[in-house]
C-alpha cells in the first residue's frame, strides 16, 4: 500500500513550498479572495504573532504585533485590507492588513477561540471560553455587542450564513451545531452531529463541518440542510471543500491528527484519493486557495505547507 499511496501522491498533488517564521503551533489559516494586489494568507499561531503572507507563494508580507497570548483564530476580509484575530490573552483585535496597524482591541472575560467577519465586513462574531457568542458592530465601537449564552461547552468555531442574518457555532452541546439569529441571539436551528465540531469552513453557500470521524456537507441556501456525509478512517482536525470543481470532481482536503498527514477526498464517492505527508506534528487547519488548484496546511510543527494539485487533476 505504501507504493500505491506514493503513486497516488505523485498523481494528485505535490508540495509547493514550506513557510517558516512561526515558532509554535499554527492554529488557523484564512485566504483572502483575489484582489488588485493578489491573494493573501493569514495565519493564527500560538506564538502570539499572526502573520500575513502572499497566498500564491507563501512569502512573508508582515506580522500583526500586539497579542500577549496564543492566537487561536484569524479571518481576512475578501480583499485582504482588514483582518480580525482572537487570542488567549482575553482580547480580539481588528487590524489594517495593508499596514499592520491595530484598529481596535476589545477585552473579553475569557480566551477568544473563534472570530469571523460578517459577509458585509461590518460585524465580527466572537466566541470562546466564555461559552457565549458575541456580535460586535465595527461601525459603532461604543455600542454593546449582541451576546448570547451558548454553553455548556467552549465555542471553538463560528461561521456566518451567506446573507449575514445568522451565525452558526458549536458549543451548545458536545455534538451539535447551533444557528443563531444575528440580530436577536435566538436559536433558530439546532443539528445533532456524530461527534464534536473540530472545524467549520464555508465555500460559497456550502458549509463543511469536520467532526473526528466524519465530514458533513450542508447547503446553506435556506437554513442548514445536510447534503452529504463522508466517513473518515482517521481522526481528523479540519476540513475544507474545493471552492470550485476542477476536472469534473470536487475535492475535500482534511487535516489528520494522529499521523500528521493531509488527505484529499473525492466528495462524490468519499474515497481518499491522496495522502500527503511531511508535517512533523498534528495538522490543525487546512484551507483551499480561491483558485481551487492550491491549498495550505498548518501544523503544530510551526510550519505552513503549500500544496498544488497536479496538472492532470485540473484538466
Amino acid at each position: 500500500s505504501s507504493l500505491f499511496s506514493f503513486v497516488v501522491h505523485l498523481q494528485m498533488a505535490q508540495l509547493q513550498g514550506i513557510c517558516p517564521g512561526h515558532t509554535k503551533g499554527v492554529r488557523q489559516l484564512s485566504f483572502s479572495q483575489p484582489s488588485v494586489d493578489g491573494v493573501f494568507l493569514a495565519s493564527a499561531c500560538q506564538d502570539c504573532t499572526p502573520m500575513l503572507r502572499d497566498g500564491d507563494n507563501g512569502d512573508w508580507v508582515g506580522s500583526f504585533v500586539g497579542h500577549k497570548g496564543a492566537v487561536w483564530s484569524t479571518h481576512l476580509n475578501p480583499d485582504a485590507t482588514r483582518g480580525v484575530t482572537g487570542s488567549a490573552d482575553f482580547t480580539w483585535r481588528y487590524w489594517d492588513a495593508t499596514t499592520g496597524a491595530e484598529l481596535r482591541s476589545v477585552a473579553t472575560e475569557h480566551a477568544v477561540r473563534a472570530v469571523r467577519l460578517s459577509p458585509s465586513h461590518d460585524r465580527v462574531a466572537v466566541a470562546g471560553n466564555s461559552k457565549t457568542l458575541s456580535i460586535y458592530d465595527l461601525n459603532s465601537p461604543e455600542s454593546d455587542p449582541i451576546s448570547t449564552g451558548v454553553g455548556p461547552d467552549v465555542v471553538k468555531a463560528v461561521m456566518w450564513s451567506p446573507d449575514g442574518a445568522k451565525v452558526i457555532s458549536d458549543g451548545g452541546s458536545p455534538s451539535s451545531l447551533q444557528t443563531w439569529d444575528a440580530r436577536t441571539g435566538a436559536v433558530v436551528q439546532s443539528i445533532s452531529l456524530p461527534g464534536p465540531v473540530r472545524d467549520l469552513d464555508q465555500q460559497n453557500s456550502t458549509l463543511a463541518v469536520a467532526t473526528p470521524g466524519h465530514v458533513l456537507i450542508f447547503s446553506m441556501e435556506d437554513g442548514l440542510r445536510e447534503t452529504s456525509r463522508i466517513e473518515m478512517k482517521t481522526d481528523i482536525t479540519s476540513a475544507c471543500l474545493q471552492p470550485r470543481s476542477v476536472g469534473g470532481k470536487t475535492l475535500l482536503v482534511v487535516g489528520e491528527a494522529k499521523d500528521y498527514s493531509v488527505g484529499l477526498h473525492d466528495v462524490a464517492s468519499g474515497d481518499q484519493v491522496a495522502k500527503l505527508t511531511g508535517h512533523h506534528g498534528p495538522v490543525h487547519c487546512v484551507r483551499f486557495h480561491p483558485d481551487g488548484a492550491h491549498f495550505a496546511s498548518a501544523s503544530d510543527d510551526a510550519t505552513i505547507r503549500l500544496w498544488v494539485l497536479d496538472k492532470q487533476v485540473l484538466e
